[in-house]
């Protein structure tokens, strides 16, 4: 019996390459459609950390390029390479705490237009995230400790971050903070030395009379980056009189506050001298700055 001519190659005979007993190719991976960051707020536990790995492995599932980090705040006070490399590339997804803390925090590294979604995951639960997914939950997780994980170079990535388009350049931040945290310059405010604010101070914000100054890992609104509500800002602009009292003695503030009970709030006042009384003891990193 003859042998059996080979059959012609799947391009004809022009297929020079073409090779009958050639192994399959691997197939080609899967066009990616976009990145994303996911935070778990492993310091703060401000969104559920199962709840974020779950969500981020299914959007990796979807084809999108994913990063889940511990903390994002972290990422973005060291100016981590990758971070600024995705952002300026464009079309980011970021899934972490509450948008206007996210985007004050990428305005604070310069890198604000990268950003094009941001998800605010701080209510999401495991149950939900898996919801959206479409996938069951996880059978179990890693039980869930009574406090957060300490930071591996004994830092805790708490500082602020200044919602510049709301920030009036009024300077009661620069003069309450015994920390240096802020300088003052072209008529706005910026965080400087973030690495000098005491961990859940937040003192500062307190007498913000824009409402400007955000604290990512706080819980409590607006202050957390949350949507500045009218009440909000009635007592944040009721805080606008503290400058003439306040000065380089904050404890003259009430005082003041005594003589004139309607000018200012005297709880958020209050508050604030007691939160940056309890928190002056200690170095948190760098040098404090002048007290008064």
């Amino acid at each position: 019996m003859p042998a059996t001519p080979p059959r012609s190659p799947p391009g004809g005979p022009c297929d020079a390459e073409w090779e009958p007993h050639a192994q399959p190719a691997e197939p080609a991976p899967a066009p990616s459609h976009g990145r994303a960051v996911v935070c778990r707020c492993l310091f703060a536990r401000r969104v559920n950390a199962v709840a974020a790995a779950h969500l981020a492995d299914s959007l990796a599932r979807a084809g999108i390029e994913v990063r889940l980090v511990d903390d994002l705040c972290a990422e973005a006070e060291r100016r981590a390479a990758w971070l600024l490399e995705w952002a300026a590339a464009g079309e980011l997804r970021v899934i972490a705490c509450r948008p206007r803390a996210i985007r004050a925090l990428f305005d604070w590294m310069g890198i604000r237009d990268g950003v094009s979604v941001v998800e605010d995951i701080v209510h999401l639960t495991v149950e939900e995230a898996a919801r959206r997914a479409g996938t069951p939950p996880p059978a179990s997780s890693a039980p869930v400790s009574p406090s957060p994980p300490a930071p591996t170079d004994g830092w805790m990535p708490w500082f602020p971050v200044v919602e510049i388009a709301c920030c009036t350049g009024c300077g009661q931040c620069v003069e309450f903070c015994w920390f240096g945290v802020y300088e003052a310059a072209a008529g706005k405010v910026r965080v400087v030395r973030p690495r000098n604010c005491r961990p859940h101070c937040p003192a500062c914000a307190r007498i913000c009379p824009s409402a400007a100054i955000i604290f990512p890992k706080h819980f409590e609104a607006p202050m957390d980056g949350s949507d500045v509500q009218d009440d909000d800002a009635a007592r944040a602009a009721a805080a606008a009189a503290l400058h003439e009292h306040l000065g380089r003695d904050p404890r003259a503030a009430l005082a003041a506050r005594r003589a004139r009970r309607n000018v200012i709030s005297a709880d958020a006042v209050r508050r604030a001298i007691n939160e940056q009384a309890r928190h002056a003891g200690g170095p948190a990193g760098g040098a404090a700055g002048p007290r008064p």
